[in-house]
Order: structure tokens, then sequence, then C-alpha cells
């Protein structure tokens, strides 16, 4: 009996752990916005129109997100547990992120 309470103590509340994760994923939005506003803004200097650069940033990012989709698909089948697989890449996107844009290829 004991062992039981132990285990509701580890796990957290459904309803904490999806409070959580609404604020996990808005905060990837608002991320991923500023990036797409940053990248636009940029493109838009050397396509010289922000209609050209907008249609590439938007394309950019609905087919990165339709790989990863898929490729997210075909690893949580192969592996399992979607949410740890999710918060890794997460973690991994936020770490390649906070280096500074001259040590991972952008030109700068």
């Amino acid at each position: 009996m004991s062992g039981d309470g132990a285990d509701r103590a580890a796990r957290p509340e459904p309803r904490a752990l999806a409070r959580s994760l609404y604020l996990l994923a808005l905060l990837s939005g608002a991320a991923a916005l500023s990036y797409e506003v940053t990248w636009a803004k940029l493109l838009s200097l050397t396509f010289g129109r922000t209609t050209l650069a907008a249609s590439a940033v938007v394309g950019g990012f609905l087919g990165g997100m339709g790989i990863g989709a898929w490729l997210y698909h075909w690893v949580q089948e192969r592996v399992g547990r979607p949410l740890r697989i999710y918060a890794a890449i997460e973690g991994l996107e936020a770490r390649h992120r906070a280096r500074p844009p001259g040590e991972h290829g952008a030109p700068g």
C-alpha cells in the first residue's frame, strides 16, 4: 500500500503535466515565429521583395514540419515513449539555437 502512494508522489498530476506541456508548446511556437520573422527580413534583403522572402520562409517552414513529422512518427514507432523523444528533440534544438551564429556555420 505504501508503494502506491510513493508512485503517485513521483508522477506529476495529469493536469499540471498538461499545463506544462502547453506552456512549452507556446514557448516553442514563439521561438519558431521569431525565427520566421528574422529569416523573412534577411531574405527580403536578398530577394529584394518581401513577397518572395515570405514565400520562401513559409515553404521552408512547412516543408521542414512535414519532414519532421514523418521522421518523428518513423522513430516513435520503433522506440516508443513519444514525450521523451519530443523532449530530446526540443532540447537539441534549444542547444543548437543557444550558440552564437558563427559557431554553427551561418554566415555572420
